[in-house]
């Protein structure tokens, strides 16, 4: 069967060469661009940085948080038969705890200056 379906397709034949990959391309600009051009995007106009009190996500994930656990609290009042339910709410609200953990961590290691912080966190 395969010999039959072998002899019966052939694979396209085309005269152009397979497409160069982007690193390949990017290596022969066209002879119009000239690096003194400046593009449109440098031109953009940037947007303003965000108000601390936005760029903050202490009071996100601490609210998120809470939120977990409040509803870890209806669900054990309300239906503590249903166990799905349950278990979701809590590894909610415990995640919340180990993520702030790890952005309290990060912080503290920018504010030390360790090299293997994350850049551009706020002191405050």
């Amino acid at each position: 069967m395969y010999a039959i379906v072998k002899n019966v397709t052939t694979p396209p034949r085309t005269s152009r060469a397979t497409v160069d990959p982007r690193s390949e391309i990017l290596k022969n600009p066209s002879s119009i661009w000239s690096p003194n051009d400046v593009s449109e995007r440098d031109s953009a106009p940037h947007p303003p940085p965000l108000p601390h009190r936005l760029a903050d996500p202490v009071p996100v994930v601490l609210g998120g948080t809470a939120l977990w656990f409040l509803g870890f609290l209806v669900v054990l009042v309300v239906d503590r038969s249903n166990s799905t339910l349950l278990w979701t709410t809590l590894s909610g609200g415990l995640l919340g705890i180990i993520g702030y953990g790890v952005f309290y961590w990060q912080r503290r290691a920018a504010r030390r200056g360790s090299r293997g912080a994350q850049q551009g966190l706020d002191e405050a």
